[in-house]
């Protein structure tokens, strides 16, 4: 049999030694001070060598036990490269997705049943807000974000496309008949993202009108809170066609005018251009296409 010692007592040493410290390696394996310091006594005296040389005020190796200290460090290290190494080529692939919480709720979980049925192994984190993405010092893998998809270092797949339309809930007959025209809009309450102030600026030009300065509107910070607004009848929103298409279908909104406006902008895949892409991530982005394409039809 190979000589091993107790494995207990050799990463109470280890992480003794390297800390410099019995209260650090404490913290470091969730036990007391006292439990380490037995474990290391534990194994001087299965080894018969004595590992550290204990003062009044201070805690060191001794020659011996800084000897030991380097073998063990690097065979934990093995151990820890070897136990990643096998995680990571197991069949539970693991895939973190960020977006905005709105993209993620209309647009996105909706779909996302589709891929798990098809992907069983892959399993998906999804987080949401607005700040930039750090990838180097963060686990995201995708962030689909708003923009023209111009961003440095970035690949960038489109999701879909500016498509903008007023909605409104379903309204009686006779306030529906007093939506007629787009300037009839300019005697209702808009309702205005705070991040997408130009959104109704341009849905009129693109109309050819420019909305007078009295236009009430009510702004808000979160496109779920127009989207509540609106269904309680405050206004008429303005908001991407994919996001409401099955509402409309089913009643609890409509479109009051045909008109859409088209722009460039939109939501993109983005991930960066170095390094490899990981299988998983392919495959998410590969059904993204796929379900991209389907949602334009």
């Amino acid at each position: 049999m190979r000589l091993i010692p107790p494995l207990n007592p050799l990463r109470a040493f280890e992480s003794a030694a390297r800390c410099g410290s019995i209260s650090k390696a404490a913290e470091e394996l969730h036990v007391t001070a006292t439990a380490i310091s037995r474990q290391v006594r534990i194994l001087e005296e299965y080894l018969g060598v004595q590992l550290f040389v204990r003062k009044p005020s201070s805690l060191e190796l001794s020659p011996a036990g800084r000897s030991y200290s380097v073998s063990l460090s690097r065979a934990f290290g093995e151990i820890a490269r070897a136990t990643g190494n096998l995680k990571s080529s197991s069949k539970e692939f693991r895939l973190s997705v960020r977006s905005y919480t709105t993209f993620m709720v209309k647009w996105l979980l909706p779909r996302l049943p589709t891929f798990q049925l098809e992907n069983p192994d892959v399993h998906i984190r999804i987080s949401t807000g607005f700040e930039p993405v750090d990838f180097e010092n963060s686990d995201v893998d995708i962030w689909i974000r708003y923009g023209r998809g111009r961003w440095p270092g970035m690949r960038c797949q489109p999701v879909f496309y500016d498509r903008l339309r007023p909605f409104s809930a379903v309204l009686p007959k006779s306030d529906m008949a007093m939506l007629r025209t787009p300037e009839s809009l300019f005697n209702q309450v808009l309702l205005r993202h705070s991040r997408r102030q130009d959104d109704w600026d341009d849905w009129f030009a693109h109309q050819g009108l420019v909305p007078p300065l009295n236009v009430h509107m009510l702004e808000f910070d979160d496109l779920a809170l127009i989207f509540e607004a609106a269904a309680s009848g405050l206004g008429i929103g303005i908001t991407q066609e994919q996001y409401l298409l099955q509402d409309v279908r089913a009643g609890r909104f409509f479109w009051p005018f045909d008109a859409v406006l088209e722009r460039s902008t939109g939501y993109f895949a983005v991930q960066p251009e170095a390094g490899r892409m990981k299988p998983e991530v392919k495959l998410f982005l590969d059904w993204l296409e796929s379900e991209s394409a389907r949602a334009v039809r």
